[in-house]
């Protein structure tokens, strides 16, 4: 520097003295002369030299210059940078440092160029340097964030950015280093993250679905959305929402309503029905919301929620309600203190009272005044401990008037047990208890005569057995059959038989005291228990008033009615201890009072025991009887009176038992009918008497008919008409070759039933004879009602016919009725030449008996026919 400054001086000096050379010459010298010229072209030389020269120096010295203030700039902008810089070479050794990173580090500038990025950072933060410098690029090589431990074993994080601009012309491999304290903004991001992450597991776990909608796309989704449409959130990304809200059924645009209803609301709700990608449907309740309220194009948030099991929630409940108010039965909604809420118009139709009366008060208020006030406490403890009570109610009305109500109590829970309110529901038992009360009433009391029947009988009679066996005492049972009741019954008719029996049960009534029970077994039998009683005295005593008491003529309709009683007696202890014992014991000494000419009473003993057992083994014997082929037949023959001819013959059965021999129809015939065993034995008798009249005909030794006896048993059976032809058709017969004899007794039992099936008979061709004539004596009104060819006089009226004017006036009235009707009359049991001629003299037509010959069997009776065919000839 100094040398060039001399020379600078020393070039301005020639230059000085050369000017004044020139100035010489010019004043001294010839102008234009050589010298002249040659002195002044050295100092434009020199001049020449001296402007390079020193503008040389001067732009030396301005670069001097300017190179001190640039540094003093920089020096100042190092020193001043907001944030910390380290100056380090390509080893990562720190050069220098600003007064920031001094500040930030608690270090001197001498304190940094004795470290290294790897002493003041980390290892990590000084190779990472090293191997990207070492990669060549010039460009900032990279940014990065390290962690770094604090005074106070407290940790930081830095933000260091490294960059290749240089500080000098010559700092080819010195490096920037800046750093910014980013604690603070790392635990914020940390704390954002977390929030982000918190956020992000609510939202795709919850069961709400959620979008976020901007510009009419689906730009964020949550996991729910995609479980709700089956799909998967990440899909819906970018979609449009009128892809996944497609009413597809519907003119209404979801999207469009949003943005109009947004314009002037906060939110808006709606339930669509969207389809999942299975194109099953459902209904979704859809919440919008705008994501900025000042700007709706920022986005829209939607909300998404299955709204179907709500929807059926709501129609449940619509229907609950409609049920609750539709309903018949008063139903009242408690409070968890049992206090009335709610009820529905039921309630206040049944009750009287009003919502008014009765909302916030307790049920008590209709409790009757007969109802146990202990009952209702233990009603609410059921509840209380079970949660439900049902049971029957006593209420009352506003107007005070009680009720019978049929009542459950339920209580409503929550998860956690505990009660939110109660179900209370009643419904009025009145007209359901009348029922009850009537049912009950014909289950146990006889609708006729209004006395107990046989259940309700067999039921007090176990409870009387009971008490009188814990009290060591007596009791009577009464059995009771009516005398004569079925020849008023069919002469007078059902109407007639119906009132005689009530007045039958209240003069019974009125007989035994009110501690005793009366009842009505069916048909005309009567029970009657006396307890307690004395002994078999006080029975007879009872037994014998009500015997005179039936004595009394009953007015029936005008007609006086007089009836009688068969009466059997058992007694406990002595006949029996249990209910079916006395019934059987006193049932049977009923039948033996029958036997001993009615109107009588009978004590239950030991022999008539004997009886009934001997009774149930020939039902046994009877029963077999059947199946072993030992009922036979025989045949009785019918003359006519003025001819002397054989008219006909009946046919009867006999029994031959093998262990008892040969046994009459009147020992077991009404052991059948009473059995029901008349049905196989009458099927029986017709079948063989149709095929032995076959045989005789094969023979040519033929009656002109066989009279066959029907049952009513059989005659009552559906089908029987066309039974009895079937058996005639199979045995090749003509139904003229039969005559059926059917009891007067049960022809007016049903005398509609009886003339539809007579005449159904008669089409067939059959000939009809009503059997045992004149037991009922206005029977004789309905015999133009019937379509019969015969009728038979009872032995009954024949056998003092001779002597007895009554019976001859009765069998004269009887003939000359039946020949005015055209009907044949038949009189049987004729067994003398007097009754012969008297029938004769009544001009009646037929006449069987023991007078012409005792019933015959097959062989025997074929015999007789053929002597008197010999006869004939």
């Amino acid at each position: 520097m100094k040398k060039q400054t001399l020379l600078f001086y020393a070039l301005t000096s020639l230059v000085a003295l050369t000017f004044s050379a020139i100035a010489f010459l010019y004043e001294t010298a010839t102008p234009h002369s050589f010298y002249f010229y040659s002195s002044f072209f050295l100092c434009i030389l020199l001049l020449l030299l001296l402007f390079f020269f020193q503008k040389r120096h001067f732009n030396k010295v301005i670069t001097m210059i300017s190179g001190k203030i640039e540094k003093d700039w920089l020096q100042g902008l190092f020193n001043n940078f907001p944030m910390a810089m380290l100056v380090v070479n390509n080893q990562a050794n720190i050069l220098t440092a600003n007064s920031k990173a001094c500040d930030y580090f608690k270090l001197d500038i001498e304190q940094f160029k004795k470290l290294s990025v790897e002493a003041l950072i980390s290892p990590k933060a000084s190779q990472f340097f090293i191997d990207s410098i070492n990669k060549g690029d010039k460009t900032p090589l990279w940014r990065d964030e390290f962690k770094i431990e604090g005074d106070n074993k407290e940790y930081k994080w830095l933000a260091i950015n490294v960059s290749t601009i240089p500080l000098t012309a010559k700092s080819d491999g010195i490096w920037s280093m800046t750093m910014e304290d980013v604690t603070a903004k790392r635990i914020l991001k940390e704390k954002l993250d977390l929030i982000r992450t918190e956020q992000s597991l609510i939202l795709d776990h919850t069961g709400v679905g959620l979008a976020l909608v901007i510009d009419k796309h689906i730009v964020r989704a949550n996991n729910a959305l995609g479980r709700l449409l089956d799909s998967y959130s990440s899909a819906m990304i970018n979609k449009p929402l009128n892809k996944i809200i497609d009413n597809r059924n519907s003119s209404f645009n979801f999207l469009e309503t949003v943005l109009v209803e947004l314009e002037d609301n906060d939110s808006y709700q709606a339930e669509v029905l969207l389809y999942r990608e299975d194109e099953s449907s459902f209904w979704c309740r859809i919440k919008a919301k705008p994501a900025n309220l000042e700007d709706l194009n920022k986005g829209i948030i939607l909300s998404f929620e299955d709204a179907t099991k709500q929807r059926n929630r709501d129609a449940n409940l619509h229907q609950a309600a409609v049920v609750f108010e539709a309903s018949s039965d008063a139903i009242m909604i408690l409070d968890a203190d049992g206090l009335i809420k709610i009820v529905n118009s039921s309630f206040n139709n049944m009750t009287g009272f009003s919502e008014t009366d009765i909302l916030g008060k307790s049920p008590r208020l209709l409790r009757a005044t007969r109802e146990d006030e202990r009952r209702y406490d233990a009603m609410w403890s059921t509840v209380l401990k079970h949660g439900q009570w049902r049971g029957e109610l006593w209420r009352r009305k506003k107007s005070g008037e009680t009720y019978p109500e049929w009542a459950s109590i339920t209580a409503v829970k929550d998860n956690l047990d505990n009660v939110l309110e109660y179900v209370f529901i009643g419904s009025d038992m009145s007209e359901r208890k009348y029922a009850e009360d009537r049912i009950l009433h014909q289950a146990n009391y006889d609708q006729l005569t209004n006395l107990p029947n046989r259940n309700l009988f067999m039921d007090r009679l176990h409870q009387s057995l009971q008490r009188v066996q814990r009290e060591g005492t007596v009791l009577a049972l009464l059995f009771i059959d009516l005398d004569r009741f079925k020849n008023i019954n069919d002469s007078l008719g059902h109407s007639a038989g119906d009132k005689l029996l009530i007045e039958v049960s209240k003069i019974m009534k009125n007989t035994v005291r009110d501690s005793d029970t009366i009842a009505r077994f069916g048909g005309d039998e009567f029970a009657v228990i006396l307890s307690p009683i004395y002994g078999p005295k006080n029975a007879s005593r009872v037994a014998s008033s009500l015997l005179e008491s039936l004595k009394t003529p009953i007015n029936i309709d005008g007609y006086e009615a007089i009836i009688g009683a068969s009466i059997g007696i058992s007694m406990y202890p002595a006949d029996g201890t249990s209910d079916e014992d006395l019934v059987k014991n006193a049932d049977t000494a009923m039948y033996r009072a029958k036997e001993s000419g009615r109107n009588n009473y009978q004590f239950f003993t030991e022999e008539m025991q004997q009886a009934a057992k001997d009774r149930l083994v020939m039902e046994i014997d009877l029963r077999q009887a059947i199946e072993r082929q030992e009922l036979r037949l025989v045949f009785q023959p019918q003359i006519e009176v003025s001819t002397g001819l054989l008219s006909g013959a009946e046919v009867l059965v006999r029994w031959q038992c093998r262990n008892k021999g040969m046994i009459s129809p009147s020992d077991f015939i009404y052991l059948a009918e009473d059995t029901g065993l008349i049905v196989p034995i009458g099927e029986w008798v017709l079948k063989h008497a149709c095929l032995q009249h076959k045989r005789w005909k094969n023979a040519g030794v033929a009656p002109p008919y066989l009279a066959i006896n029907v049952s009513g048993r059989q005659f009552k059976m559906e089908g029987f008409s066309e039974s009895v032809l079937k058996i005639v058709n199979e045995s090749d017969l003509s139904t003229r070759d039969v005559e059926l004899e059917l009891t007067e007794s049960f022809l007016m039992d049903d005398q509609e039933f009886a003339i539809d099936t007579l005449n159904e008979l008669k089409e067939m061709g059959f000939m009809l004879s009503i059997d045992d004539f004149g037991t009922g004596y206005s029977s004789l009104s309905y015999l133009k009602k019937f379509p019969i060819d015969r009728l038979k006089i009872d032995r009954s009226f024949i056998q003092d016919l001779e002597t007895n004017k009554e019976d001859y006036a009765i069998v004269r009235a009887i003939i000359d009725l039946a020949h005015t009707l055209n009907i044949v009359v038949i009189a049987e049991g004729v067994e003398e030449e007097g009754q012969r001629k008297v029938l004769e003299e009544l001009k009646c037509d037929i006449i069987q008996g023991y007078y012409y010959s005792k019933p015959l069997d097959g062989a025997a009776f074929t015999l007789y026919l053929k002597q008197y065919l010999q006869q004939q000839e």
